[in-house]
């Protein structure tokens, strides 16, 4: 997502971002069909037609359609051979051009798991999918295997998702101009939603945050959504406790809702009495377990740990920013740096910080800063007294259970929810505006 402003997601939302290239449409080709090849050798894509004639009517075309060299190849997609999902339900779908594989290599997946050629395989006997595999429902109704989606965004989240269609039916989407990103608009408080009583647009999904009425991952978060109304059930990584409120109000849509979480809590529990659940590796990244020892000689609830998260970008100056505020705290930091942290436009996000930074950080000689960490062990630590936070859900739930405050930075997506529901409903945490400063 691409920000105007450089941070907490306070720009218009852009589909080409590489972390929401989502599937929105989603194909099957019969056996000895079209061999998927356009006359120039190359994998053909599926256009949608706009004529008069032919409405909506789908067709092969070679992929160099729109850049003036392709071959002319032109094939209709028939009823039989074809069937796509669409999403918005417009001739500009926004899914309409993507290349899908999902729901095909689902299915012959799953074909193969129920063949009675692999009678020594357990017949599959329910399917639980991600939230944003919406496409496996279809092929679960197909085998008649009882289908149940797994919604990875905390419940206050996925209830934002839930009324965008009542957001783009009010006419708060599309914006009307960029410029409501920051003359206050933004603030309007969102007073239909009874579980969610205080919150405004910026509250929401950044999603919304566009002028693009076709947004790809607007429209795609309401299919997702819609799409889970037709499974067994929906399960929330969250608990009764904390999202009461919220779950019920995901109740009056969804028949059956089951809150299952802290998954982190579940899993340490269970890793307990199974050995064999410590080998999985949860994390993205490479971690640095040194920090384990250098926490061990701090002191009760000295340590402030800093880590936003495993997609968040921002600029060299919000990281000075940051830098010079963990300084001038005079705490101890822990500090989580990807390599990919930081990004402009001489490094492109390679990482690299300069010597600037690093002198700031290494002087105060109260810091420690690694590429990544186990982070449940370092929140779990007694040093720990503080997080600094982008309100990823995973994040959030982690400091929960383990009882630590949070500094709040939201970036995108339900993380500005998350933000306020900590800052504002749940009372542990303080949130750090946009425009981050160190003062």
């Amino acid at each position: 997502m691409e920000r105007g402003d450089g941070g907490c997601g306070g720009g218009l939302s852009h589909a080409s971002h590489d972390s929401h290239r989502f599937s929105v449409s989603m194909r099957r080709r019969r056996v000895n069909a079209h061999d998927g090849s356009c006359f120039c050798g190359l994998k053909t894509m599926i256009k949608k037609s706009g004529t008069a004639e032919n409405p909506n009517r789908l067709f092969h075309a070679c992929p160099r359609y729109q850049k003036g060299s392709h071959c002319n190849y032109f094939k209709w997609v028939d009823d039989d051979e074809f069937e796509a999902v669409g999403v918005c339900g417009t001739k500009k779908d926004a899914g309409a051009d993507m290349e899908v594989e999902g729901l095909c290599s689902f299915r012959k997946l799953i074909a193969s798991l129920v063949s009675p050629n692999h009678d020594d395989v357990p017949p599959v006997t329910c399917i639980v999918s991600d939230g944003a595999m919406w496409f496996t429902l279809k092929v679960a109704q197909e085998f008649h295997i009882p289908h149940f989606v797994f919604f990875t965004p905390s419940a206050c989240g996925m209830l934002g998702y839930i009324n965008f269609e009542e957001i783009r039916k009010r006419g708060y989407f599309p914006l009307k101009d960029e410029k409501n990103l920051l003359d206050g608009y933004l603030d309007t408080e969102v007073d239909w939603i009874s579980a969610m009583k205080g919150a405004r647009l910026k509250d929401l999904p950044t999603f919304l945050r566009t002028t693009n009425p076709s947004d790809v991952m607007f429209n795609y978060n309401i299919v997702k959504v819609n799409t889970a109304m037709h499974a067994k059930g929906v399960i929330l990584n969250t608990f009764e406790d904390l999202e009461s409120e919220v779950l019920d109000a995901i109740r009056a849509k969804y028949s059956n809702v089951y809150s299952i979480g802290p998954l982190s809590m579940l899993f340490k529990q269970l890793s307990n009495s199974n050995t064999q659940l410590e080998s999985i590796d949860l994390n993205l990244w490479k971690e640095d377990n040194k920090c384990l020892e250098w926490l061990d000689k701090r002191d009760r609830g000295s340590v402030v740990y800093v880590n936003f998260g495993s997609l968040v970008i921002m600029t060299p100056k919000q990281l000075s920013e940051f830098a010079w505020g963990l300084v001038n705290s005079k705490y101890h930091f822990l500090w989580v740096i990807r390599p990919n942290l930081v990004h402009d436009n001489n490094n492109n996000g390679d990482g690299k910080l300069s010597d600037e930074y690093v002198n700031v950080i290494e002087r105060c000689e109260r810091e420690l800063v690694l590429g990544w960490c186990q982070q449940e062990k370092v929140l779990c630590h007694a040093s720990i007294g503080g997080f600094l936070t982008h309100c990823g859900w995973n994040s959030t739930l982690e400091s929960i259970c383990e009882g630590v405050p949070m500094a709040c930075w939201p970036f995108f997506a339900e993380q500005q929810t998350n933000n306020f529901y900590a800052c504002k409903k749940w009372g542990i945490g303080m949130e750090i505006e946009c425009d981050v400063k160190r003062e």
